[in-house]
């Protein structure tokens, strides 16, 4: 896809209008022993829940720290040199698991195993015996959020779920700004362009085809890299969207036919992509508590007769 559209705009094609996006990186990366910068919540990340006393038992067993669960990550804390900070899209899976604990003893422990970069990684987070519920039902309910709101921070190329029926499928919290007709996408094998429309939203821009709606492409700010206006051989102008390395490095074009108005349109995502950084929508919701049972009443003693004095 990038390397047809290359060759559609030359090896060193003029650029205006470019903008480059703010790189977030706390929900889909693994740092280890990060600087106290690496640990603060950016803008937009919420801290959904704390534990104190938290053994990280595989990789440091005997040593508690504090564990921040956010709408992005996970955060393990024991000093400002040991630290860990797993973003929510790197955890391939949660469970719990009985593990002996130096600290804790024999307790219900959260596995978390995690890949990111080439390289799986797994670790045991236990809690005291009073807050290990609360930490596996927290932790399983935003990582499972986490996976049914992919669609507010990955890129979707051919995606049959973003439209139905010419229309936006809209995401929660999500507003349509604009809708613009005659949008041909440029990245394809076909030379000539598709016809299609945009749509630009305050979570993400979206384009799919006039004839097949299951041809559609997702690309929220949160995966574009930079976006900037370029020069065709034809003379032609083309908006470009180019993505993130975490997302494919993807080099997406689009003009607009007839009309040529793809410098103002490539303006508006660049705004409109700021207005997000300066107050992003990650997807993940903080979940519900869980149910808290009636408390079950004594039983109560029938009354006892009083004495039948004889006559």
């Amino acid at each position: 896809m990038a390397n047809c559209f290359k060759s559609m705009c030359g090896s060193k094609p003029q650029r205006s209008g470019e903008h480059r996006f703010e790189e977030v990186w706390q929900h889909n990366e693994i740092k280890f022993d990060g600087p106290p910068s690496a640990l603060q919540l950016r803008t937009g990340e919420v801290q959904i829940d704390s534990f104190e006393s938290i053994e990280d038992t595989k990789d440091n067993a005997g040593s508690c720290g504090t564990l921040i669960i956010t709408n992005m990550r996970l955060i393990w804390t024991l000093n400002d040199r040991s630290n860990l900070s797993i973003g929510l899209d790197c955890i391939v899976s949660l469970k719990a698991e009985e593990v002996f604990s130096k600290v804790h003893i024999y307790s219900q422990g959260l596995l978390c195993k995690a890949h990111f970069d080439g390289t799986s990684f797994e670790h045991i987070f236990t809690a005291p015996a009073e807050s290990s519920l609360r930490l596996l039902h927290v932790a399983q309910a935003v990582f499972e959020n986490c996976g049914t709101t992919k669609l507010y921070r990955d890129l979707r190329v051919k995606d049959d779920a973003i439209i139905r029926g010419k229309e936006l499928v809209p995401l929660l919290h999500e507003q349509v700004y604009d809708k613009l007709g005659d949008i041909v996408s440029l990245s394809g094998s076909n030379h000539q362009g598709v016809l299609g429309t945009l749509i630009i939203t305050n979570i993400r821009t979206v384009w799919f085809a006039e004839l097949s709606q299951e041809y559609a492409t997702s690309i929220p700010y949160l995966q574009m890299e930079r976006v900037y206006v370029t020069v065709r051989p034809t003379g032609q102008k083309a908006l470009v969207i180019e993505t993130t390395a975490s997302s494919g490095s993807y080099r997406l074009g689009f003009r607009s036919d007839p009309i040529d108005h793809v410098e103002e349109v490539c303006a508006q995502i660049a705004d409109t992509g700021k207005a997000f950084f300066a107050a992003p929508i990650f997807g993940v919701e903080p979940p519900a508590p869980p149910p808290v049972e009636p408390p079950v009443p004594p039983p109560v003693e029938p009354p006892v007769p009083p004495p039948v004095e004889p006559p």
